[in-house]
C-alpha cells in the first residue's frame, strides 16, 4: 500500500507552519519564559504537536510499506 500523499503534504504543511511559529520564540532567554507560564507552555505544546506529526508521519510511512515496527527497540 502506497503513502497517502495528500496526507503526507498536509502533514508537512502542518510541521513547517508550527516551526515557524516556534522560531518566533527562539531568542526567549530561559529566565523570561520562567516568569511567563503561558510562553511556555505555547512553546511546549508546539514542540509537543510538532514531534507528533513526525511520529504519526513515520508510522504512516511504516505501515504503507507493510513492514511492522513492533520489536524495533528490543533487537539485541
Amino acid at each position: 500500500m502506497a503513502p497517502d500523499r495528500a496526507l503526507v503534504e498536509k502533514r508537512l504543511v502542518d510541521l513547517v507552519r508550527f516551526v515557524d511559529e516556534l522560531q518566533r520564540h527562539r531568542d526567549v532567554p530561559p529566565d523570561e519564559l520562567a516568569r511567563d507560564l503561558s510562553r511556555l507552555w505555547a512553546i511546549e505544546l508546539g514542540l509537543q504537536l510538532s514531534i507528533q506529526i513526525v511520529v504519526d508521519l513515520g508510522n504512516h510511512l511504516l505501515a504503507s510499506s507493510g513492514r511492522s515496527g513492533g520489536g524495533w527497540y528490543d533487537s539485541r
